[in-house]
């Protein structure tokens, strides 16, 4: 908001929900579950219909990542996979297609590290996993939009050594008991963190347009 000198923030996510579509397995067949989370393209349109927005910030978490199954696919796969790999970017590329018909610059986020309180080891909470996303399917993505899509380091600024802390910069439960969600304190730097370098981007921007 100029007048205000604030930033105006809209959150268009739905919990329990990933941006990948078409691929489904295990818990997450459900009918309901799958209308939903399939559902959001049409939801984000109408939403900034109102709200158009300078940036969209995208963060790639666990629900991207979990087993697949496709009714092209003869098996159950994992991200890592090249059939896996190619869908999910695929996906990526039109989430990225839907906001840039927004007007919107986008500042898609690495994905942080996460602890399982249960000592599982799928998903988000794979290493593997999670450097396949950071350093081969993002980094793609960036490729294929270098002008129009900035990746920010999300994993380097909250994952010391690519590690996970319970306590970081003086917040002693930078993180929830259940290993994933940020605390309110957490929020609060990671907000004030974020939005320095989407203003240090943006002045970037506006540098090269008028050189």
């Amino acid at each position: 908001a100029e007048e205000h000198h604030l930033a105006q923030v809209e959150i268009e996510a739905t919990r329990g929900c990933g941006l990948a579509r078409g691929a489904w397995g295990g818990r997450d067949t459900g009918e309901r579950r799958i209308a939903v989370c399939e559902g959001w393209p049409e939801r984000v349109k109408k939403a900034f219909e109102k709200f158009r927005p300078n940036v969209v910030v995208v963060v790639t978490t666990g629900w991207d990542m979990i087993p697949r199954g496709h009714p092209d696919w003869a098996y159950i796969l994992k991200i890592g996979h090249p059939t896996y790999d190619y869908w999910l970017l695929a996906e990526y590329d039109s989430a990225f297609g839907l906001f840039r018909k927004l007007g919107a610059h986008v500042a898609w986020l690495t994905t942080p590290c996460m602890s399982s309180p249960n000592g599982l080891d799928f998903g988000v909470y794979n290493p593997k996993n999670r450097a396949e996303m950071n350093r081969n399917i993002l980094p793609k993505l960036a490729a294929r939009h270098a002008d129009q899509l900035t990746l920010v380091d999300l994993e380097a600024a909250i994952c010391p050594d690519g590690k996970y802390a319970k306590s970081l910069f003086g917040i002693e439960d930078f993180r929830r008991d259940d290993g994933i969600h940020l605390s309110k304190p957490a929020q609060r730097w990671v907000g004030a963190w974020l939005g320095e370098r989407l203003l240090e981007q943006a002045s970037q921007r506006e540098a090269a347009d008028s050189a």
